[in-house]
């Protein structure tokens, strides 16, 4: 979507399996599990849970015998980036038949579709799509359940959760539900179904508010007068219940506490992939949290940054060697509110909290300090 000039263009394609989970060769999942790198075990264990499955069919009222499978797997379509070129469609071509033939599956070319970046040339994308056979330029704005482009509009790329908030809660049945069904209602599902993109992205504070909103109207509804006196305001009902609130949850509050649960990973698992990627593209050499917003940075790393913010009011280093710690920088002191050191480091030259430390007793230096 960034991509607006230069020679090349890309693209990317959803590819669309045709009865994903009737096609998936079991053993095929086994060799590549293996092949990737996974302990024998644990593949082992995968496999059990795997293949343990088994079936009965009822017919006129009597059942079949035990029906045993081998093969069947649920799964998602799968998204392919790449160069919008003759080239490209060739190996891909190739890559894809290698795909079916082993895995037995087969790729449903009708329903799979292709989007193009703005450089694209025309002759390029029909030369692309001819090759692929993809007849489907676009996609349908999500994948894997999460938008796949979000650009300035917020409201508009998240407008789908609140549509599925308003449809669970209007129906003619929901309106007859007493108070205790309401909370339930409420809490199980009106406040679960933005979880998900919650913990990928800031769904914004007016978007979290439009849906508390919604939710307040359908409380304090009755039957069919909709516009009710709101007797509490919404701040006092998501309080807990020993506070005398409802415990509902303060949806953007929650947004933040997802995010920073996703910057603290990062933080505590370098190593992880997800980690990986982030710290080559967008800290290479800095710690996570120094990092800070720019411009052209996409919005999922936008939106983790402000769960560093949130780490940041409340975080603090637990001291081991003190050789990572930045004495006059890092929070680092269990006091107060500041838990940094407030003087400043004038003429001093050290610099690190394992300065402080003697490390013949392993004890603070009192007359340093």
């Amino acid at each position: 979507q960034r991509k607006k000039s230069g020679r090349g263009g890309y693209a990317a394609i959803k590819l669309n399996m045709s009865k994903a989970y009737d096609r998936v060769e079991w053993k095929f999942l086994q060799e590549i599990m293996l092949k990737l790198g996974f302990n024998r075990r644990w593949v082992q264990l995968v496999m059990n849970c795997v293949t343990t499955v088994k079936y009965q069919i009822k017919i006129n009222g009597d059942v079949t015998e035990i029906i045993i499978p081998e093969r069947g797997l649920c799964q998602d379509d799968s998204l392919l980036l790449l160069e919008a070129n003759a080239n490209s469609a060739h190996e891909l071509n190739q890559i894809l038949n290698v795909y079916e033939a082993f895995s037995g599956q087969v790729i449903n070319k009708e329903k799979s579709a292709i989007l193009f970046s703005k450089n694209t040339k025309r002759e390029d994308k029909e030369e692309l799509m001819n090759q692929l056979n993809i007849a489907t330029e676009g996609f349908s704005g999500k994948y894997l359940g999460l938008p796949c482009y979000i650009g300035k509009s917020k409201s508009k790329a998240f407008e789908y959760i609140k549509e599925r908030v308003w449809k669970r809660i209007q129906g003619g049945k929901e309106k007859m539900l007493s108070k205790a069904g309401k909370e339930i209602l409420i809490k199980a599902v009106a406040q679960a179904i933005p979880v998900y993109a919650m913990a990928c992205f800031d769904l914004t504070k007016y978007l979290c508010d439009d849906i508390s909103s919604m939710i307040g109207k359908f409380w304090w509804s009755q039957m069919d007068k909709e516009n009710k006196i709101h007797w509490v305001g919404w701040d006092k009902l998501t309080k807990p219940k020993k506070d005398g609130g409802l415990g509902f949850r303060d949806l953007y509050s929650f947004n933040l506490a997802m995010l920073a649960r996703q910057a603290w990973r990062m933080l505590q698992s370098p190593a992880s992939l997800c980690a990986q990627v982030f710290v080559a593209k967008y800290y290479p050499n800095q710690n996570l949290l120094q990092a800070r917003p720019r411009d052209g940075i996409s919005y999922s790393w936008r939106s983790i940054l402000k769960g560093v913010q949130v780490l940041q009011s409340g975080i603090i280093w637990r001291v081991g060697d003190g050789c990572t710690i930045n004495i006059w920088s890092d929070p680092w002191l269990p006091r107060g509110i500041s838990r940094s050191v407030t003087s400043q480091q004038g003429s001093h030259v050290i610099t690190k909290v394992s300065d402080l430390i003697d490390s013949t007793s392993g004890t603070w230096d009192i007359q340093l300090l």
